[in-house]
């Protein structure tokens, strides 16, 4: 099954991408295609999260679209944390840069 994560609930403006960015975590073993748990926690920037662009007017990642395969079935914790990071925004900002806008935790079951 291919989970095709689209976050409609965060609408920026062309300037706030430039302050955002979208993190994603989650218990090991959901996902076919990504290792892992995410790239939340200090220097997790670059594990693999898949995401599909866009990115902002800088060529930094925002997240708001990703592509994910899942296993057959499985259960999982999943967590998103939005966070504001302006004029601090980098090709190495993680989800400890900045001040968190949104950090929401529920399970998730795949069947």
């Amino acid at each position: 099954m291919v989970l095709l994560l689209i976050v409609p609930f965060f609408v920026f403006t062309a300037c706030e991408d430039d302050e955002h960015m979208l993190f994603f975590g989650w218990t090991d073993g959901i996902f076919s295609d990504l290792t892992g748990t995410g790239n939340i926690g200090a220097g997790n920037h670059d594990n693999s999260v898949s995401y599909d662009n866009p990115n902002d007017d800088n060529g930094y990642l925002v997240g708001l679209r990703t592509i994910w395969t899942t296993r057959a079935t499985s259960q999982s914790k999943f967590r998103v944390i939005l966070k504001y990071q302006p004029n601090i925004k980098s090709a190495t900002s993680d989800s400890t840069d900045g001040e968190s806008n949104v950090d929401a935790t529920w399970n998730m079951s795949i069947q």
